[in-house]
């Protein structure tokens, strides 16, 4: 899926999403030039935030 549908998916903006990409916090790929993230690495990244608060 694309940063804005994760972003959407999690309720945070597309900014945090690509943040957390570039700060190794969250798993994506990058094909021709767009961020693709896997439903499962977005899951690990969801429960992650949520056991920080």
């Amino acid at each position: 899926m694309s940063t804005g549908q994760a972003a959407q998916l999690i309720q945070v903006t597309d900014r945090a999403i690509r943040k957390a990409i570039a700060t190794g916090h969250l798993q994506a790929t990058n094909a021709d030039g767009r961020w693709r993230i896997h439903r499962e690495d977005l899951a690990l990244y969801r429960e992650a935030r949520k056991a920080a608060r």
